[in-house]
């Protein structure tokens, strides 16, 4: 506003001069209408003019000494147009509200942040079960790799021990079957003995009726010192049978302890095989 120097109501200011410390007058600035003046009585001037509902058609006009302080002051008064009792009592309203709406989210937030912090102490608590979990199960895998390896160790014994099996099974057949050539010759043998028996006791028989005959004819020699000539043959016929008796008799004790030899060896042979046969069962099973 416009101050008077020459008014009486002053105070002394800055390098001694005076100004009046009462205006002339209150410019009513809420929901204002600021606009520059160009029509200034005084040249020099800058001007500007406010409108308002409470001024009727009348129109307010101010001045400043430079266009610096013009657009300044019109850029000041068109901000505080705006500054007016109902904005006041909205912006304060406003303010209350985000004051509130402030403490609420405030609430959210802290809520909300001990949610987040139990949220980490049971993702930390699922971290350190995952880390047993995991070290749990390396425990068992390694577990597991040394029980198969043990596995693969105890399969190549057994495999090594099935083709052991297999190696004497197949020698024992070998053997077997020589017993069994053996059998067939022992008793192809035992059929010849029994052939040879059957005529060594025909031979025999006959032995028996020479040394029947040979009795009779010694007893007559007995009783009488000269005996016929023919009687002598007779007697020295069963004398050349019995010694040829006996002398087949000697062979063929001879021939029954070769086949006592072979038919304990054939039993030997067989009693290996068997034992042989019953250890391989024993060891695939």
């Amino acid at each position: 506003m416009y101050y008077d120097y020459t008014v009486k109501s002053v105070e002394k200011g800055i390098n001694g001069k005076r100004f009046d410390i009462h205006p002339k007058g209150i410019l009513p600035l809420g929901d204002a209408v600021v606009s520059v003046c160009d029509e200034i009585p005084k040249s020099g001037f800058f001007g500007l003019e406010l409108k308002h509902a409470h001024y009727g058609n009348c129109a307010l006009r101010v001045a400043t000494n430079s266009l610096e302080d013009r657009d300044q002051w019109l850029a000041t008064l068109r901000a505080q147009a705006k500054c007016t009792w109902e904005n006041a009592q909205l912006g304060e309203a406003t303010v209350k509200a985000l004051q509130e709406k402030n403490k609420d989210i405030l609430s959210d937030l802290h809520k909300e942040n001990e949610k987040l912090q139990k949220a980490k102490l049971e993702n930390q608590k699922t971290l350190d079960i995952k880390s047993e979990l995991e070290s749990q199960l390396s425990s068992k895998v390694e577990e597991v790799s040394r029980i198969l390896e043990q596995t693969q160790i105890k399969e190549d014994a057994l495999q090594r021990e099935a083709e052991e099996a297999m190696v004497r099974e197949a020698r024992v057949k070998s053997q077997l079957e020589q017993v069994q050539s053996t059998k067939e010759k022992a008793d192809n043998k035992l059929k010849l003995e029994k052939k040879k028996r059957k005529t060594l006791e025909k031979r025999l028989k006959m032995a028996e009726e020479a040394l029947k005959r040979l009795d009779v004819a010694l007893r007559k020699a007995n009783r009488s010192s000269s005996s016929s000539p023919g009687s002598d043959d007779n007697v020295s016929a069963d004398v050349k049978s019995l010694k040829e008796f006996f002398a087949e008799r000697n062979r063929e004790i001879a021939d029954e302890k070769n086949q006592a030899t072979i038919i304990r060896e054939a039993l030997k042979i067989k009693k290996t095989y068997e034992t042989e046969a019953k250890g391989s069962n024993d060891t695939t099973a």
